[in-house]
C-alpha cells in the first residue's frame, strides 16, 4: 500500500510517499539520451520481503492512473488511433473530436462510449 502526502490530486517535487513505513521523495531524476531528455518516474519496487511483486503491480497501477488522467493521453491516443486505423494525416478537427470523444466517453452526436450502462 502506497501513501501520498501532498496537495490533493497533485504530483509535484514536494509530494513525498511513504512504502511500508520507508518514504520517499518525489525528486525530479532526469535522464539524457542524445538531444532529448526524460524524467523517471519515482520506483518503490526496492524491498526484498517477499513482496515485489504485489510493490509493482502498485507501481504499475500508479503510473497507468497518471497515464490515464494526464491531458495528453486523450490527444495522443487519438492521434495515434487515427493514423494506424483511419488516415496518416487526420485533420486537426477529427483529431479534437476523437479526443474529445476519449476524455469524456461521448461523441460528437452524443452517444455513450465509456463502457457503462445507464439502464
Amino acid at each position: 500500500h502506497v501513501k501520498v502526502y501532498g496537495p490533493a490530486g497533485v504530483f509535484d517535487v514536494n509530494t513525498v510517499f511513504e512504502v511500508r513505513g520507508q518514504f520517499f521523495r518525489n525528486l525530479e531524476g532526469v535522464v539524457s539520451a542524445g538531444a532529448g531528455a526524460f524524467r523517471n518516474p519515482p520506483v518503490f519496487a526496492r524491498d526484498h520481503d517477499g513482496s515485489t511483486a504485489r510493490t509493482a503491480n502498485a507501481e504499475i497501477d500508479a503510473l497507468l492512473r497518471h497515464l490515464v488522467h494526464h491531458p495528453n493521453t486523450p490527444r495522443f491516443f487519438a492521434q495515434r488511433l487515427i493514423q494506424r486505423l483511419v488516415s496518416s494525416n487526420p485533420s486537426l478537427t477529427y483529431l479534437e473530436e476523437v479526443a474529445e470523444a476519449f476524455r469524456t466517453g461521448y461523441a460528437l452526436g452524443g452517444e455513450k462510449f465509456s463502457g457503462t450502462s445507464s439502464t
